[in-house]
């Protein structure tokens, strides 16, 4: 094994001007076959779009010469798909699809983070939970470093019958009193089985099995 000392220059592309600006170094140490695999931190900061280059030199001061360019690509979020899901759905897995990504990336939900697996450079996935999106509305889904990102919706379910976001028990109650004519539909249809005709005693039912937990009044309406 041989220790070297990594130099890290900048330069405006990979062209010309090799080494322009120091960016710091990164002591290493090889092994047997002459290998060695580092992350170098602390170095000064630089941009997308300019080139990278490095010399090695070993412990009696002999240089390399700079190594091939590399040129940096800026880190950008181009889309997300799927880009929608109906409030309380299964579990959604959602793909970020962009450059530049490293293993480690973070994506984040409205700016919190939520567990990310990475893919490749272009690609990074996360998993939407029920409770992640449980009501209708948007998120902003976006990458740690990243200026920008892109909105996920959330979309209101069928089942959604009083129009607070989302399909709960109380959507079978309030199509009930809709049935009874102690309330009337609003903006939101009450054809919550998507037969294509008007509400019936059927959508109750539909709410009934969409809904995990139905409250105890309404089982005995449905034997």
């Amino acid at each position: 094994s041989s220790t070297f000392t990594i130099d890290f220059y900048a330069g405006p592309n990979c062209f010309n001007r090799d080494g322009e600006r120091y960016l710091g170094s990164k002591e290493v140490t090889t092994n047997g076959s002459g290998d060695v695999a580092f992350v170098a931190t602390g170095l000064d900061a630089f941009v997308a779009s300019e080139g990278i280059t490095a010399t090695a030199t070993d412990s009696t001061g002999n240089t390399s010469e700079f190594s091939p360019c590399i040129l940096l690509t800026a880190k950008t979020v181009t889309s997300i798909a799927p880009d929608e899901a109906v409030a309380g759905s299964a579990n959604t897995l959602v793909t970020v699809n962009g450059t530049a990504f490293v293993n480690g990336d973070q994506v984040t939900l409205n700016g919190g983070d939520i567990a990310t697996t990475f893919g490749n450079a272009n690609q990074l996935t996360f998993t939407l939970t029920p409770e992640l999106k449980s009501a209708k509305g948007e998120i902003l889904v976006a990458v740690e470093g990243v200026a920008e990102g892109k909105i996920f919706v959330v979309t209101r379910s069928s089942s959604d019958i009083d129009c607070d976001g989302a399909a709960t028990a109380d959507d079978a109650l309030f199509l009930l009193e809709v049935l009874a004519g102690l309330e009337t539909l609003s903006t939101c249809p009450g054809d919550a089985n998507k037969s294509g005709g008007t509400a019936t005693i059927a959508d109750v039912l539909h709410i009934r099995l969409e809904v995990a937990a139905i409250i105890q009044p309404l089982q005995s309406l449905f034997p």
